[in-house]
């Protein structure tokens, strides 16, 4: 079963904020280690961030790209946070179609 990942933040977790980019870092990066990847890794709010030049995770989101994963950043958010020419990885995609995603998967896990 395909899984489909949601990142809502461009950090893990809560308390100190630079263990929560520490983590997502590690997250991100250990995703290109796995045997089972991702169908697909769906960023919204701040997590759009990780999508944009400059991101900590870029080279890792470059490489589950190359093996398949669909990278996804909210249109609404990455217009929000003016970020529309700076996304390096990935598509934007709009509501209706994280809708559709978030409803025909069974396997959806947050992070």
């Amino acid at each position: 079963m395909k899984k489909l990942v949601l990142i809502n933040s461009d950090k893990m977790g809560q308390g100190e904020e630079e263990i929560g980019y520490i983590m997502i870092k590690k997250f991100i990066n250990g995703l290109v280690g796995q045997d089972e990847k991702p169908e697909k890794l769906v960023f919204y709010g701040l997590g759009v961030r990780l999508t944009a030049k400059e991101s900590p995770v870029m080279d890792a989101l470059l490489s589950l790209e190359n093996m398949g994963v669909d990278i996804v950043s909210c249109a609404t958010c990455v217009n929000y946070y003016g970020l529309v020419d700076k996304i390096q990885v990935g598509r934007i995609g709009n509501m209706p179609e994280l809708l559709k995603l978030l409803m025909e998967k069974d396997d959806v896990i947050t992070i």
